[in-house]
């Protein structure tokens, strides 16, 4: 799938300088960063499905899990 989208100036040119600087392409940072924002919604949606789930149940804290 081929995009186009605009940056600001600012943000494009910092851009610019980072993929210069990483000598790696603006596809690569782009496929990445898009990857990892689906992965981090996937992980959102898992949270909440969790705690939807667990309304009405006994839960626990951190602490009292490592406390076993």
């Amino acid at each position: 799938m081929q995009l186009t989208f605009r940056l600001n100036d600012e943000l494009s040119k910092r851009f610019e300088t980072f993929v210069k600087e990483t000598k790696r392409t603006k596809s690569r940072y782009l496929q990445e960063a898009v990857k990892n924002l689906l992965d981090d919604y996937d992980n959102y949606k898992e949270a909440m499905k969790s705690i939807n789930e667990s309304s009405g149940k006994k839960t626990y804290s951190l602490d009292e899990i490592s406390s076993l």
